[in-house]
Order: C-alpha cells, then sequence, then structure tokens
C-alpha cells in the first residue's frame, strides 16, 4: 500500500496600511481607527486555514491651541499674521506623513479707557485731584492699569476762573442800620 499524501500550503498574508489620527481603515468590511495588528482567517478550497494580518499605523494629528490677550490698539504676531481683533485663528500644516498640524489662537483684545473731565478753578483755590493739589489751569492727565494690564488714561481740564472783589462805598447816619446782603450793620 502506498500513501499519496498532498500537504496543501497555509498562507499568511500581511497588509499594511496607515492612516491620519481622525480617520478610518476599511479592510475586510470592518472599520479601524486605532494602530494596531488585526487578523482574519478565510479557508482555502482545500479546507486550510489562511490567515490575513493587517498592520495599522495611525499618524497622529498635532493641535496646539494658545490662549493670549492684549490691549486696544496692540497687535499680536503669530504664525507670521498680525492680529489686533478678538477672534479665533488658526494655520494649518501638514506632517511628513499627510496628516494636519493645527495651530489655533484664541485673542482676546481688552479694553483701554480714555475719560475726560473739566473743572472750573477760581484764583488761589487748590483742586485736588488723584491724589495731586492742583492751583493752576491746564491739561493734567494720569494713567492707571486695568486688570488685565491695560492703560486707562484720566485726562483733566482744569479752566481757571478769575475771582472777583467788589467794594461798595456807602454813608449812613449815626445810629442809623445799614443792611448789606443778608446782614444788619
Amino acid at each position: 500500500c502506498s500513501l499519496n499524501l498532498i500537504e496543501n500550503p497555509i498562507y499568511h498574508v500581511q497588509y499594511f496600511d496607515t492612516i491620519n489620527e481622525g480617520d478610518i481603515c476599511v479592510w475586510r468590511n470592518q472599520e479601524y481607527t486605532t494602530a494596531g495588528i488585526y487578523c482574519d482567517s478565510l479557508t482555502t478550497v482545500s479546507g486550510c486555514d489562511s490567515l490575513l494580518y493587517l498592520n495599522l499605523v495611525v499618524h497622529p494629528r498635532y493641535d496646539f491651541i494658545t490662549y493670549d490677550t492684549i490691549c486696544h490698539g496692540e497687535t499680536y504676531m503669530w504664525q507670521g499674521n498680525t492680529y489686533n481683533k478678538t477672534g479665533v485663528y488658526d494655520t494649518i500644516y501638514q506632517t511628513i506623513q499627510g496628516n494636519d498640524s493645527i495651530y489655533e489662537l484664541h485673542l482676546t483684545v481688552m479694553p483701554t479707557y480714555y475719560n475726560s473731565l473739566s473743572h472750573y478753578l477760581c484764583s488761589g483755590d487748590t483742586y485736588v485731584w488723584h491724589q495731586k493739589e492742583l492751583t493752576e489751569a491746564g491739561t493734567y492727565y494720569d494713567s492707571l492699569q486695568t486688570r488685565y494690564g491695560c492703560d486707562s488714561i484720566f485726562a483733566l481740564e482744569l479752566i481757571e476762573t478769575p475771582s472777583y472783589q467788589f467794594y461798595t462805598y456807602d454813608t449812613i447816619c449815626t445810629g442809623d442800620s445799614y443792611a448789606f446782603g443778608e446782614n444788619i450793620f
């Protein structure tokens, strides 16, 4: 008796694929989003298993977020551009693997304040403003910073008004009284 034995081969087939983070790889009617080695099997016509392997590489996506503030009237340089308004700005670059690197800027423009005041000062009087004693006409400035570090400007226009002295000359007889304003002399 002779035996004629035929050995049927078992196949090991490897597939390699790469995707970018956030993309989907469809292999053998299955969806994959995570890097790894995945296996599936088939049966050959001779009844032997054939193993299929997917080696999936997922290239990461890079997100860089920056939060910053500036004061009104200032500019902000970022990624080669100049900004001066509140907003969300982004720039997208591609890595060597072809996936996106996203740079995002959240910029807030804080207000600055300008407050002006006019005040009349009689000649010879003193006016106290921001802990300063002022005696002369002119425009005075002071600045403070807001809690965000932005300047607030205060301006005072001090206007000097002359003071006048009026002399009244009058005569009365002895024993008479004289009314002047609300006083009686």
